[in-house]
C-alpha cells in the first residue's frame, strides 16, 4: 500500500469518528478551471489534497415544512462541520506534522456582490465535492450525492498532505429530462444550468417570525428531487 493510500486511510477512519456522513478527497490539480482567489493553492501556496466533508439533513423537518426546525438542522449542520473540520485537521498537522486549513462551511467569506446579492466561498464547497467524487451538482445549483441525493451539507479541508484523490461520479444523478426543482422555484430563480439567480433566492427563502427570529421557509428545489427518494445508507 502506497503511503497515499495509507494516509487516506487513516484520515477518513479519522473523520467517521468525528460523525462525518461522507467524505471524499481530491487532489488541488482537479481545481485548475476553479475562479481566481478560489483555488486551493490561493489558500495555501503549497497546498496538494482537498478532503470534502458532508453532514445529511433530516428528513423529517423538510418533509412536514417546519421551518424553525429546518433551519436549526440548517444553521446546526454549519456548526457541527465546522468542529469536524477543525478536529481533522488537528489531527493531520498533530499526527503528520503537515499543514491544515477548515474552510468554513459557510460564513464568513470574502467575496459578496451587494448589488446582486451574490456571495461565493473562499473555496466553493459544492466544486470541491464534485472534484472529490461525492457527487454532482444539479440543475437547482445543489450537490447531488448517490447516497442522500441534494440533502447534504458540506465543508473542505485543504492541506499540504499528499492523498490519493477518489474517482469522479459519472453517473446523470440530475437527469436532463427533469425539471421539477424548476417548476416548484416560487421566484423562478432557477436557471436551469446548475445556477440559481441568488438576489431572488436569498430575499425570498428567508422570513422573520412574530417575534423576529429569521428562518428559512423555502427549500421547495430539495423537497421535489427525485434523487432525494433514495435510501438513507450506511457508511461504508
Amino acid at each position: 500500500m502506497s503511503q497515499q493510500s495509507r494516509i487516506k486511510i487513516e484520515v477518513i477512519s479519522e473523520a467517521k469518528k468525528l460523525g462525518a456522513d461522507l467524505i471524499g478527497v481530491a487532489s488541488s490539480e482537479r481545481f485548475k478551471i476553479a475562479p481566481p482567489n478560489h483555488k486551493p493553492t490561493d489558500i495555501m501556496a503549497n497546498a496538494k489534497s482537498v478532503i470534502v466533508l458532508a453532514l445529511r439533513c433530516l428528513d423529517g423537518p423538510m418533509k412536514n415544512d417546519h421551518w424553525t426546525s429546518y433551519t436549526v438542522v440548517h444553521e446546526g449542520n454549519d456548526v457541527r462541520l465546522n468542529n469536524i473540520a477543525y478536529y481533522l485537521s488537528c489531527f493531520i498537522e498533530e499526527k503528520y506534522h503537515a499543514n491544515a486549513i477548515p474552510i468554513p462551511a459557510n460564513a464568513p467569506y470574502y467575496h459578496w456582490d451587494q448589488e446582486s446579492q451574490y456571495g461565493a466561498g473562499d473555496l466553493s464547497h459544492k466544486h470541491a465535492a464534485v472534484a472529490a467524487g461525492l457527487g454532482v451538482i444539479g440543475k437547482n445549483a445543489l450537490l447531488i450525492t448517490p447516497q442522500y441525493g441534494n440533502k447534504v451539507s458540506l465543508v473542505s479541508i485543504i492541506t499540504d498532505i499528499e492523498m490519493e484523490a477518489d474517482s469522479l461520479i459519472d453517473k446523470e444523478l440530475c437527469p436532463s429530462s427533469c425539471c421539477l426543482c424548476i417548476t416548484a422555484c416560487p421566484e423562478k430563480a432557477i436557471n436551469g444550468d446548475n445556477t440559481i439567480l441568488q438576489t431572488k433566492c436569498r430575499n425570498y427563502c428567508w422570513t422573520k417570525l412574530p417575534k423576529g427570529f429569521p428562518v428559512l421557509h423555502c427549500w421547495s428545489c430539495r423537497g421535489v428531487c427525485p434523487a432525494n427518494k433514495v435510501a438513507i445508507t450506511t457508511n461504508s
